[in-house]
């Protein structure tokens, strides 16, 4: 089980995982695994908006609004979403201090 929470920051793990999207779905060699991981469209969603560190509770934001649904609605299937793409070795947890905070930049 994971212990995912709102506050949890995750992005895609870039060391041994090579995504490429085919026909709109994303589809992730593990390279160290030597699986391949099929996610569909949904899914794929999830992984690119990874692509940069993300705190769940904002993830759970861009998919409502994107697809139109309550946040309480979505959170059960996001977080075992998420869960499984972390026990499978697809996304990494990074400490809050890693997600880029638009308002603090310069410009």
């Amino acid at each position: 089980m994971t212990d995912l929470t709102l506050d949890t920051v995750l992005v895609q793990q870039r060391e041994d995982v090579a995504p490429t999207l085919l026909d709109a779905q994303v589809v992730c060699l593990h390279i160290e695994q030597g699986r391949f991981y099929g996610l569909n469209v949904t899914g794929s969603r999830i992984f690119t908006l990874l692509e940069q560190p993300m705190p769940v509770e904002d993830l759970l934001r861009a998919l409502a609004a994107e697809y139109e649904v309550p946040e309480a609605t979505a959170e059960a299937d996001v977080l075992e979403f998420l869960g499984a793409l972390l026990a499978n070795g697809l996304i990494r947890r990074v400490e809050p201090s890693d997600v880029s905070d638009p308002a603090r930049s310069n410009g």
